[in-house]
């Protein structure tokens, strides 16, 4: 029988680094990017006493224990009694207890992931449309400009964040202890002008927009063009400031968008890293897909992670 001491048990705050804030606009090529995130993560309780976990109501979870009837979806609490304190929301971990939770944030309320605007010379101007007829915003200049503005290459729009749950489940009371986690990310990148025309395309590179510097990140889906040092060299080599032996080979996936395969076989995106205090960001290459994507089309990109106390990545 499971001793219980209220007047004992600690209460800490679960939160990640997300938090609920206005929605993102799109980017000035009418880019969105949206984040689905589920972690399943394993905590032990080495003390005597019940702990009860605050948790961030940004992320939907479940514990995963009997008739699994503790979970909260983002808007309902399905077992009160057992899920709230004080008017907080959370659940706990019993003495000596080993417990997996299943966080969770879905496509009913993504996360927004910010894009950088594609940034041009002046000289280039702008297209609109007026009445389904196509036109040039003819930018004005005091002496002649050049005929040609630049070269068109795949601007990087994003950049990763790092997430290390390592430390964001670094308890203040050291019996509670994180003993692994593992998970899924869906990255969904949505071209949706106001022209509603459907004649446009955007030529762009992104990278994933949440990596986890301590753990296994593999399963990356579609295959990525190349990592992000090869990304570098390949711009170096488009605008001229060194030769360079990677050429562009387009592989079409369907009407709407296509990858650039512009080198197989890419270096391993596995970081050989224990503690969180050893990560070395200048290190930490990353992968980075360069897509066609047309105007009212999406792709979604997905990878795994995993991490186990004691265990470097591979």
């Amino acid at each position: 029988m499971r001793r219980f001491l209220p007047f004992l048990f600690i209460i800490t705050i679960l939160t990640l680094s997300f938090t609920s804030r206005p929605s993102i606009a799109q980017n000035n090529l009418y880019l969105k990017g949206l984040v689905d995130i589920e972690m399943n993560v394993t905590l032990i309780n080495l003390g005597d006493e019940a702990k009860f976990l605050m948790v961030n109501p940004r992320y939907n979870f479940q514990v995963i224990r009997e008739n699994l009837s503790e979970s909260y979806n983002g808007i309902e609490i399905n077992s009160p009694r057992k899920n709230v304190i004080n008017y907080k929301l959370g659940f706990w971990v019993y003495p000596h207890e080993v417990v997996k939770i299943r966080f969770y944030i879905n496509d009913s309320n993504p996360l927004e992931v910010p894009l950088r605007d594609f940034v041009t010379p002046q000289c280039t101007g702008n297209i609109y449309v007026e009445n389904g007829r196509y036109f040039v915003e003819v930018p004005v200049f005091t002496s002649l400009a050049p005929p040609i503005c630049d070269l068109m290459f795949p601007p990087l729009i994003n950049s990763p964040m790092y997430l290390s749950p390592e430390s964001l489940f670094n308890f203040r009371d050291p019996s509670l202890v994180l003993y692994s986690y593992e998970g899924l990310i869906k990255f969904k990148l949505i071209h949706n002008s106001s022209y509603k025309q459907g004649y446009f395309r955007d030529v762009i590179a992104v990278s994933p927009p949440i990596l986890f510097p301590n753990a296994k990140v593999y399963g990356y889906y579609p295959h990525p063009t190349m990592n992000y040092t090869e990304y570098i060299e390949y711009l170096k080599g488009a605008l001229g400031f060194k030769s360079t032996n990677i050429q562009a080979k387009m592989q079409k996936l369907d009407n709407n968008f296509m990858l650039y395969d512009v080198k197989l076989g890419l270096i391993s995106t596995k970081i050989d890293l224990i503690s969180v205090k050893n990560v070395k960001f200048k290190k930490v290459d990353y992968p980075i897909w360069v897509i066609w994507i047309g105007d009212n089309s999406s792709i979604e990109i997905t990878y795994k992670f995993e991490w186990s106390r004691g265990e470097a990545s591979e």
